[in-house]
C-alpha cells in the first residue's frame, strides 16, 4: 500500500482540488492519476464530460514531464487525444510515461482507463511540453517521491452543483463563453489549461450534436482576464467532419487553436 500525503506538494489550484485529482509517481519516468466520475461532472446529455478526459491526460503528463525536467518545469505546448470508449463507472485512471524527456521539450504519453469498469481503455493521448525555468509564482513540487500518493479532495458539502453551472458556461449563437473566474483560474491568474478540452467538447456538441471523439489542441498563449470565447468552424470533407475551434480572450487574442472530430464517424 502506498503512503498517502494529505495535500499535494504543488498544483494548488481550485480546479485540481474540485475534481478530486489524485496522483502517484510509480517509477522514475511513470505516474498514475485518478479522478472519480461524480454525478456533478455530467453534461446536459447525461454523459460524463469528455473534456475532463483531456484535463486528466494533460495533468498526468505534466506530473511525469515536470519531474523529468526538475529543477526546471514544463508548460503544455500541444495535446493530442483520441477517445475510444465512453467513460461510465470510474474512477478514471491515467497511466503516463515520459517518452521524450529533454532540456527544451518533453513529451509524455497517456492512456486513460475506466478502472471501475474492468480497466476498459477510454482514451490514448500525447502531450508535448516546453521546458521553462521554475517560477516562484507557481506552486510546483521540487520533488514527488516515488510511491507516495498525493490527494486533493473537496468535501462533498463544498460542491455547489454541476460543473457546467459552477463554471457559468454560456452557449451563444456562434460558440461557447466561459468567464475566467473561480475554479476556472489557474495559479497565475489565467484560464486553466485543463478547461480548453472542455470548451472544444462543447463546441463539437453544439455544431455536430455528437460527443467529442478526437482532439488536437495547440496552445498559443495565456487566456487572461474577462471571458474566454470558443468559436467553432465546421469543415466537411470526404472523410467526415472536422471542427476547427478558435479560443480567444476578451480582447480577441488567441489562446489556443483546436481541431476535433465528433465520435461516430460523422
Amino acid at each position: 500500500m502506498s503512503d498517502v500525503a494529505s495535500v499535494y506538494p504543488g498544483f494548488r489550484d481550485p480546479l485540481t482540488q474540485h475534481l478530486d485529482y489524485t496522483a502517484r509517481r510509480t517509477a522514475e519516468r511513470t505516474a498514475s492519476a485518478w479522478m472519480p466520475l461524480r454525478p456533478d461532472l455530467h453534461g446536459s446529455d447525461g454523459r460524463i464530460l469528455r473534456g475532463l478526459v483531456g484535463y486528466l491526460t494533460d495533468a498526468t503528463a505534466g506530473v511525469v514531464c515536470g519531474m523529468a525536467a526538475v529543477p526546471s518545469w514544463v508548460v503544455t505546448a500541444d495535446l493530442e487525444l483520441r477517445i475510444v470508449s465512453e467513460p461510465r463507472v470510474g474512477p478514471l485512471r491515467a497511466d503516463a510515461i515520459v517518452r521524450r524527456p529533454g532540456r527544451r521539450q518533453s513529451m509524455g504519453e497517456v492512456v486513460v482507463y475506466d478502472e471501475g469498469d474492468g480497466d476498459r481503455v477510454v482514451s490514448v493521448g500525447t502531450v508535448n511540453h516546453i521546458v521553462v525555468p521554475a517560477s516562484p509564482d507557481v506552486d510546483v513540487p521540487a520533488d514527488m517521491p516515488i510511491g507516495v500518493t498525493y490527494v486533493r479532495e473537496t468535501p462533498a458539502e463544498a460542491r455547489p452543483g454541476p460543473l457546467l453551472e459552477l463554471l457559468q458556461i454560456r452557449r451563444t449563437d456562434d460558440g461557447i463563453e466561459l468567464p475566467i473566474s473561480g475554479i476556472a483560474v489557474n495559479p497565475l491568474g489565467f484560464l486553466h489549461g485543463g478547461l480548453i478540452s472542455l470548451l472544444a467538447e462543447l463546441c463539437v456538441e453544439q455544431t455536430c450534436d455528437a460527443p467529442l471523439g478526437d482532439l488536437v489542441v495547440r496552445f498559443v498563449g495565456p487566456v487572461a482576464a474577462g471571458t474566454a470565447r470558443a468559436t467553432p468552424t465546421v469543415v466537411r470533407g470526404d472523410e467526415g467532419i472536422v471542427v476547427r475551434i478558435d479560443i480567444v480572450d476578451h480582447s480577441g487574442r488567441p489562446g489556443a487553436i483546436a481541431s476535433a472530430r465528433p465520435a461516430g464517424g460523422l
